[in-house]
Formats: C-alpha cells, sequence, structure tokens
C-alpha cells in the first residue's frame, strides 16, 4: 500500500487529468498546469518537501502559460506589425506594391507584385502609374487592389 502513499504517483493522477481537461475543453491552462505537475513529479524523486513540489508546479504552470500563451498573443495584438493582426485580404492594406504593368489612367488594370504574388491593381485616383513604380495598397474590391501612388 505504500505505492499508493507515493507522491509521484499523485503528481501523475494530477498531471495526466490536467492534459484531459485540456484536450477535452480546450482551457489552456490545462495545458500549463498539467506541465506543473510533471516537473513537479520529477521533483518528487528528489525527496523534495511536498510544499516546494507545490510552489514548483505553481511557478512552473505560470511560466509555461506566460510563454506559451502570452507572449504570442501580445505579439498578434502589436499594432506596428499588421501582417500579424489581420488575415487574408486585409493583411496586404497599407502594404508597399511594385508596379508590373502599366496602370493607365483611363481605370484600366495594371498589374502589381506583393511578396511575388501578381494582383490586378488600379489608382483610386485614375492617374496613371508606369512600369517600376512603387504603390501603396488602399483597399480592394473583389480581388482587384486600389493603389496609390508612394513617390508624390
Amino acid at each position: 500500500m505504500e505505492f499508493l502513499t507515493s507522491e509521484w504517483l499523485w503528481w501523475l493522477i494530477a498531471a495526466l487529468l490536467m492534459f484531459l481537461i485540456e484536450l477535452s475543453s480546450g482551457m489552456t491552462i490545462g495545458l500549463s498546469l498539467g506541465i506543473g505537475c510533471t516537473v513537479s513529479m520529477l521533483l518528487s524523486f528528489t525527496d523534495l518537501p511536498l510544499e516546494w513540489q507545490i510552489v514548483s508546479a505553481i511557478i512552473v504552470a505560470a511560466i509555461v502559460f506566460v510563454i506559451a500563451f502570452v507572449v504570442p498573443s501580445s505579439k498578434r495584438n502589436r499594432k506596428n506589425n499588421h501582417a500579424l493582426s489581420t488575415s487574408n485580404m486585409d493583411a496586404i492594406i497599407g502594404r508597399t506594391a511594385t508596379v508590373t504593368e502599366k496602370i493607365k489612367g483611363d481605370g484600366t488594370y495594371g498589374r502589381v507584385k506583393i511578396d511575388g504574388d501578381l494582383w490586378q491593381a488600379v489608382t483610386i485616383d485614375n492617374e496613371a502609374v508606369e512600369v517600376g513604380a512603387s504603390v501603396e495598397v488602399v483597399s480592394f474590391d473583389s480581388i482587384i487592389l486600389n493603389v496609390k501612388p508612394i513617390n508624390k
């Protein structure tokens, strides 16, 4: 029966429960607590007092939570990195493109290149833009980009 009073066994059970909670409910704190319990289980083999095992579980869980969830979340929310905070077509608004096919001033589409991708584009003020010029993406209409020349 000494087996049932082993601290490592209770830490293992707690860790498994936390991982099951994480998998079944999507509560991200379950992963952090599960990792904290796993570390404390390993520390229980060193004859560290139970109080210090509990403290270490809490500290490790807090560190894992910050590293895994708070830091990436704050990076996504930075306003100076527009591409990380938006997705799909919204991510190219405000980006600089290079004209690869002349945009005529009469509303005729030209082509611009962004990150190796070619897009049809038209200027917002119906101004002609020559090949090689830089433009800024202002908006889009379906798959047509509305751009304005940068060097004005």
